[in-house]
């Protein structure tokens, strides 16, 4: 996703100084507070969302996903399972902090009325906006999240 045009992609990291991995609960709950801050306004608190999630090793965080597809990335088969959700800040909590300790599927949510995607990693969260005005917006609101590099990562 990150090949489309420029601008209308950012990166935050999830932990301050670029750390990666939290070590205590007060990282954990760092993390959890920026992901559901941008996640809020990315797909929109209350709003109808998709929750995708690719992996060839463990169910789905929502039991009634159905598999989507199949594809073969990076040397493996993977399975690509889709929910449709409602998106509601916590409720994801438990997901995201697997996702953010690489103990999860990848997962990313799309927002269904604009098609703006929220997808955590361990490390940080890609938005991928429609507008690059948003991508300003977020920029400035969240400017300590951003990574120092000049290339976004």
């Amino acid at each position: 996703m990150r090949d489309r045009e420029a601008g209308d992609w950012l990166r935050f990291h999830a932990l301050p100084r670029s750390k990666r991995y939290p070590d205590s609960p007060e990282e954990e709950q760092i993390i959890l507070e920026r992901a559901n801050t941008l996640a809020r306004a990315v797909v929109g608190e209350g709003a109808t969302c998709w929750l995708a999630q690719a992996g060839d090793w463990e169910p789905p965080f929502d039991a009634n996903a159905q598999i989507a597809g199949r594809f073969h990335y990076d040397e493996f088969d993977w399975l690509l399972f889709v929910s449709r959700l409602t998106f509601k800040s916590g409720v994801f909590d438990t997901l995201l902090l697997a996702v953010a300790k690489d103990t999860a599927l990848r997962s990313l949510w799309l927002n269904e009325d604009t098609g703006d995607v929220f997808a955590p990693y361990d490390g940080g969260f890609d938005l991928f906006l429609k507008s690059p005005s948003e991508v300003e917006f977020l920029k400035a609101r969240h400017a300590s999240w951003l990574s120092p590099r000049c290339d976004g990562l």
